[in-house]
């Protein structure tokens, strides 16, 4: 049995003409916008999260799906906020929003060992990370993680480890990158990759100091950040940060291709279908009707 990427999103004329009408009091819009700074439906703002320590990032399960949202849900958190298309065009019109969103980004990253690499971002590792990558966990391929995570703080650990470890049919289709010696920047736009081409130069995501610290939450065979991964890489591509999924794709195609780490095929064709399928399918094949009459407009 086939388990959904998320449950059914908007699709019909008259949902979408409602949605582009009136965005005044979308959670999504308003949770990103700097004035407002709206509240989540756990009555927390963007700050209060961006604050928190990576240990908090980790055990919490109900945030990611509203730093990170959606054209699809979620099917196990049903309060999760969805994108429709008033909230594509005000993030694709609206700088502030994006920028925003960056935030959020730049904090996910910094979570998960990589950095944005400016005119001061050193691209060598250290002596001690070189020496030594991040801990892989061995476990089966029968042990695949689903397409989202649940998100039941009550849960105790064992229950959750259950629950974020539950298999899933892989999904048809040959993409890029399906195993070691795949050509994975066949994906990308030539100017992400050529970095001789006129400024402004690419945006590039790069192993940040200590990132072997932090890729011991997640560089390992399955890891429900596996899911949070896909859950980004298709939020960035839908509201406007073409730029910044390319580049972490990149880096994770980086890591995945890293002999010291081991990271199961499936997880990379996860990310490989949310940078690379048309904007319209979601990873595990769900496509949004809405989103496909924005392509063809």
């Amino acid at each position: 049995m086939r388990l959904n990427f998320s449950r059914k999103s908007k699709g019909s004329d008259n949902d979408t003409n409602k949605d582009m009408a009136d965005t005044s009091d979308n959670l999504i819009i308003n949770f990103y916008d700097p004035d407002i700074k709206g509240e989540d439906a756990r009555h927390r703002t963007l700050d209060e999260i961006l604050a928190w320590p990576d240990i908090m990032l980790e055990r919490s399960h109900n945030y990611i799906q509203v730093l990170f949202p959606l054209p699809e849900g979620s099917p196990y958190n049903i309060s999760a906020p969805i994108i429709d298309r008033g909230v594509y065009d005000a993030f694709r019109a609206r700088e502030e929003l994006r920028l925003r969103l960056r935030e959020s980004f730049e904090r996910i990253l910094k979570f998960y060992g990589f950095e944005i690499q400016d005119s001061t971002t050193s691209t060598s590792e250290s002596e001690d990370d070189t020496e030594a990558g991040a801990t892989n966990v061995e476990q089966t391929d029968q042990e695949l993680p689903s397409t989202e995570e649940p998100t039941d703080d009550s849960l105790d650990d064992s229950q959750a480890a259950s629950s974020e470890n539950a298999s899933q049919q892989e999904p048809t289709g040959n993409p890029a990158a399906a195993g070691k010696d795949a050509a994975p920047t066949e994906e990308h736009p030539k100017s992400l990759l050529d970095t001789s081409s006129s400024p402004p130069k690419p945006l590039t995501v790069v192993r940040r100091a200590g990132w072997k610290t932090s890729f011991a939450n997640w560089a390992h065979p399955m890891d429900h950040n596996h899911l949070r991964i896909t859950r980004i890489l298709r939020c960035l591509r839908v509201l406007g940060l073409e730029d910044e999924c390319n580049a972490f794709y990149k880096a994770l195609v980086d890591v995945y291709q890293d002999p010291r780490i081991k990271i199961f095929p499936r997880s990379m064709n996860y990310w490989t279908r949310a940078n690379a399928q048309p904007l319209h399918i979601a990873p595990d094949g769900e496509e949004s009707d809405w989103l496909k009459k924005v392509g063809r407009g």
